[in-house]
């Protein structure tokens, strides 16, 4: 809207405010006031329109209700049209950019170092690496995509800067990552079981080939279970007050399908993706804890060799429940909080909008803690990044770490054998 025309709406509404007083807001005053039947259709709902998107407090204004009944169509628009111009204050978009921004550095060289490990460092490839590796892959996908897509809502709330394309991506590489990672995590609880509480167990995951064929398994399911949300969302130009603003806003909303995304975030999302997993992988580690803390050492070895093997063992499920409780640490708020706002209808306004700005945020910070994890309570990946990081070639690992490492993957029945009495003689057997 030029300057010119909007002075003249200026106008003409002073005189209609003016003629009809403050105690005048009625339908048929309003339509047979001499000042509007004068005016132009197209004047009248200009000045409508410019009452609607303009004033703030409704209740002292006398053009506000009686617009608000003679355009009720226009209503519904602007209303929806401030609904998705919401914002969040400035205080928190510095924050959160300062957040973000922090966040796809540590991702992007943490991951990527995870990534390069496995690639030039042969002693690295082991089974529970494989999956590892797959979570390093899932969290550079998030970092390339959501983060940079999150930090443009944020910056600019009432325009999608990616097209339609992005915002169907968005939500889908989203589920990706938490169906993904969830399902990844399972498979490591599940190898690190049968290795530690049934090692003379046949064990399906041996090889890295047969972990790698796995890992392709859960991608798939992963990906199947993110194809819905692409039809969810979509792009949705709200242009009500365009002519007043003079802004074209263009947002990325859920339109289609309400019902059947309130089922696949509770059912799917939640407990098939989510908490089912977390489930499954507490049982698994609450019996490998107490396989390796509460029960006693067995075994016809040295003493000292089972000691170092308990102390590996230990130190490797640490950081991997590490690993389990900081993703549901970083992801059971904001799929909470989506949960309850659908099943509430929560209204969006400045706080709902606040708050699910922060979770979204904590979410996407899952995507750089692993690494840190694995630095700070892995010798041997603490060791392969820092070969990495001053581009030394990598050593040969010592003999003891080697082999004990080569056994780990091996079916073998020394830690099954039982600890004999006092005084008694060692047999061929026990002596092998």
């Amino acid at each position: 809207m030029s300057t010119e025309n909007k002075s003249v709406l200026l106008n003409n509404r002073t005189a209609i405010c003016s003629t009809l007083g403050n105690n005048s807001s009625s339908y048929h005053d309003f339509h047979s006031n001499e000042e509007t039947t004068t005016l132009d259709p197209a004047i009248l709902q200009g000045i409508c329109k410019l009452t609607l998107c303009t004033v703030d407090d409704n209740s002292k204004d006398p053009l506000y209700v009686i617009c608000e009944r003679f355009f009720g169509d226009l209503v519904k628009e602007i209303e929806r049209d401030r609904l998705y111009s919401q914002t969040i204050p400035t205080a928190s978009k510095v924050l959160l950019s300062i957040l973000t921004s922090l966040m796809i550095c540590l991702s992007l060289c943490g991951n990527s170092l995870v990534v390069m490990t496995f690639a030039f460092n042969k002693y690295m490839r082991s089974v529970t690496n494989v999956f590892i590796l797959s979570l390093a892959i899932s969290d550079l996908m998030v970092t390339f995509t959501c983060i940079p897509m999150n930090m443009g809502f944020i910056l600019k709330p009432t325009h999608w800067l990616f097209g339609r394309f992005g915002c169907k991506l968005m939500p889908c590489i989203t589920q990706l990552s938490v169906a993904c990672s969830s399902l990844t995590l399972c498979c490591i609880a599940f190898d690190r079981y049968y290795a530690i509480v049934h090692p003379l167990k046949l064990k399906f995951l041996q090889t890295t080939k047969r972990a790698t064929i796995l890992q392709v398994v859960v991608w798939c399911v992963s990906a199947a279970s993110t194809i819905p949300y692409a039809f969810f969302y979509d792009t949705l130009q709200v242009s009500a007050c365009k002519e007043i603003d003079e802004e074209d806003k263009i947002v990325c909303v859920q339109q289609h399908h309400q019902i059947t995304k309130k089922v696949f975030d509770i059912w799917v999302s939640m407990f098939v993706l989510f908490y089912g997993p977390f489930l499954f992988m507490s049982i698994l580690y609450g019996i490998i804890c107490y396989k390796l803390w509460a029960q006693r050492p067995v075994g016809a070895m040295s003493q000292r060799t089972y000691d170092v093997r308990l102390k590996l063992k230990r130190k490797a499920i640490k950081m991997l429940i590490t690993v389990v409780f900081i993703f549901i640490i970083c992801w059971s708020p904001l799929l909470l909080f989506n949960v309850i706002a659908n099943a509430n209808h929560v209204p969006t306004n400045v706080n709902s909008l606040n708050w699910r700005s922060f979770l979204q945020c904590l979410a996407l910070s899952s995507t750089c803690w692993n690494p840190l994890v694995y630095a700070f309570m892995n010798e041997k990946f603490r060791k392969a990044f820092r070969t990495l990081l001053t581009c030394r070639k990598a050593q040969i690992q010592p003999v003891l770490e080697h082999r004990m490492s080569t056994e780990s993957r091996k079916t073998t029945t020394q830690l099954e054998m039982p600890v004999l009495p006092v005084g008694s003689r060692q047999t061929s057997e026990t002596k092998a």
